[in-house]
Order: structure tokens, then C-alpha cells, then sequence
């Protein structure tokens, strides 16, 4: 806990961190105008840091869920990138250069693939449940969390049971750290050696002798599912996960569908992320292009950020879509 004691007597302005950081302008508006009224600092007044857990209060329990969730995604999506490039570009050499003993064998595509899809793609499930796990109890859930992923991938559970693993790992540890005291002479032992080993014991046994079976049939009908799909079902499902991923860039809309596709590019089915990104390409690409064909309707800077714009949309990375378009 950081405290905030020196402050005592002082006009302070408490808003989300989020807000701070979308809206700074509309927020020293607010500040400014009177709209946000200040309260004064106590003697007492502490703020969280990361390593204590969140035992947040204030929010509806689906936002805060959407919130854990959301803080797993974000931290696996830059492997899932890194990942899916390095593939591509092994993938570059011939579909089958990276299997030993093929004709078009290349040790630069098998290397490329075993980093991509040995290393990063590996990674994507533990780090998701990490994630979430950490969001909900800070540091402390890191471990559990981490352990609980890996196990969905032991268990055959994938994605959903990283889910899971994710928010069991968090909350278990919340109780743990809660409602689990030791003597003071004992107090050291509680983050180091007590939180992990029962955080990892309680969500390892979970996941194997409880959670792992029943979401791994889960998980196995609705592959079976979408893998005997006809053409034209799979074209509308194509066109409504295009529809909803372009239809709020970032939002939660957004991030809820590439989600999903996402977990069943884990299984194997990657008919769905190719809808993803292709719809995800479509704003940055269009802004780039309007750049170039319509120049006057831009400024010089504008123009500029269109080129790079170019590379951001051929990479899947939305965040081009955000240059002023008159």
C-alpha cells in the first residue's frame, strides 16, 4: 500500500486510471469547469499497488469480469501476433517446409515455425489465464495462474479451460491471502512459500480431478460443431464475426469475437481468426489508402501517418484506423 497521508487536507481529484488515459482532455475539462468536484485527502488514505490483491469494490460483478478477462486477453494478443507472423513467414518457404524429410524442407522455415508455433503459440494459454489470475489478485496470482493455464493444454480443456484456470487461479488466491493469517514470525513465509503452494496445490487439483474433463468434451463438441459447418454457413459466420469485429475497433464487442476466435485457433480451426483479420485490416488499410488516392483531403501529417498506416493494417494492428479521416 502506498500512502497517501502527506496529501492530508489537500483538493484531490479520484478518477479511473482508464479514464485518465482515454480522455485526458475531457477529463482537465471537467476539472476545470467544476464538473468533477474534488474531496479532501485523510490521515489514512492509501492506493492499491500491484502486488495486493484487487478486493475491488464500486463495480457490478460483470464489469469486473469483463475486466479480468479482458487484462488476459490483452496480455496474450502480442504472442498470438508474434506468433501467427513467424508461422506466416515460415509458411513463406512452402506449406510444408518446416516438416523434416519434405521435399521442400528449409531449416530457416522449421525454425521459424518452432519459435512461432513451438514457443510463442505455446505460451498463449498460460499466459491468458496468467493474466486473468493477475488481474484479479495481483502479483501473488501470477503463479497459480500460470499453472492453471498449462494444465487446460495437459488437459486437453484449451481455451475455454484456460479461461477457467484463469479466474479459479485469481479468486483462490484472493482467499488464500484473505482468510489465511500466520504469526508474525511467519508472516515472510506467506508470499514467497504459503500463497503459491496452496494457490498451485488448490487450482492443479481442480483443474485435473474437477474442471479439465467437462470442459475438454465442451470444448471437443463444439470443434465437431464448426468443423462439419457447410460453405454457406460458414460464409454467414465469416460475415457476422467481420460485422462485429469491425463494428467497434477495441471495444468490448470487438475483443469478446476475437477472443473466441482466437481459443479455436488453439483447436485448430482457423477459419474464424481469418475472418477476424481480415475484417481488422479493412479500416487501417482503407484510412492508408485514402491518404494516397484523396492527398487534399489531408494534411501533410495526416499523409505521413497514412504510410505507415500501410504496414499496420498489412500487420493486423487496428490501432492505424485511428488517423482523423474528413
Amino acid at each position: 500500500m502506498i500512502d497517501t497521508g502527506r496529501f492530508k487536507g489537500k483538493r484531490i481529484f479520484k478518477v479511473p486510471v482508464a479514464r485518465a488515459a482515454k480522455d485526458a482532455t475531457g477529463l482537465l475539462n471537467n476539472i476545470v469547469n467544476g464538473a468533477l468536484k474534488p474531496e479532501l485527502a485523510g490521515e489514512t488514505s492509501s492506493v492499491r499497488i500491484d502486488d495486493a490483491p484487487n478486493f475491488s469494490g464500486g463495480k457490478s460483478l460483470a464489469s469486473q469480469l469483463y475486466i479480468h478477462l479482458i487484462t488476459g486477453v490483452n496480455l496474450m494478443i502480442p504472442f498470438v501476433v508474434a506468433g501467427g507472423i513467424l508461422i506466416a513467414l515460415s509458411f513463406s518457404f512452402g506449406i510444408t517446409a518446416a516438416t523434416p524429410g519434405d521435399a521442400n524442407f528449409s531449416p530457416i522455415a522449421k525454425m521459424l515455425s518452432d519459435v512461432g508455433g513451438g514457443a510463442a503459440f505455446a505460451l498463449m494459454l498460460p499466459i491468458l489465464s496468467l493474466g486473468i489470475s493477475k488481474s484479479i489478485s495481483g502479483n501473488l496470482g501470477i503463479v497459480s495462474g500460470a499453472v492453471g493455464g498449462m494444465l487446460a493444454v495437459h488437459t486437453g480443456a484449451g481455451f475455454l479451460g484456460a479461461l477457467f484456470a484463469g479466474f479459479l487461479a485469481g479468486y483462490i488466491t484472493l482467499f488464500v491471502v484473505k482468510y489465511i493469517q500466520l504469526p508474525k514470525a511467519l508472516a515472510g513465509l506467506k508470499p514467497i512459500l504459503i500463497v503459491p503452494l496452496l494457490t498451485v496445490l488448490l487450482t492443479g487439483a481442480l483443474m485435473i480431478l474437477v474442471i479439465g474433463q467437462p470442459i475438454k468434451l465442451l470444448l471437443e463438441a463444439l470443434t465437431t460443431f464448426l468443423q462439419t459447418m457447410g460453405n454457406m454457413n460458414a460464409a454467414v459466420m465469416g460475415l457476422m464475426i467481420g460485422i462485429m469485429v469491425a463494428f467497434d475497433m477495441g471495444g468490448p464487442l470487438n475483443k469478446t469475437v476475437c477472443m473466441f476466435a482466437i481459443g479455436l485457433m488453439s483447436t485448430g480451426i482457423y477459419e474464424p481468426i481469418a475472418a477476424c483479420m481480415a475484417a481488422g485490416m479493412v479500416p487501417p488499410i482503407g484510412i492508408a489508402l485514402a491518404t494516397t488516392l484523396f492527398k487534399r483531403k489531408f494534411t501533410a501529417q495526416e499523409r505521413e501517418t497514412g504510410k505507415v498506416t500501410y504496414v499496420l493494417g498489412l500487420s493486423f494492428i487496428t490501432e492505424g484506423h485511428s488517423l482523423r479521416c474528413f
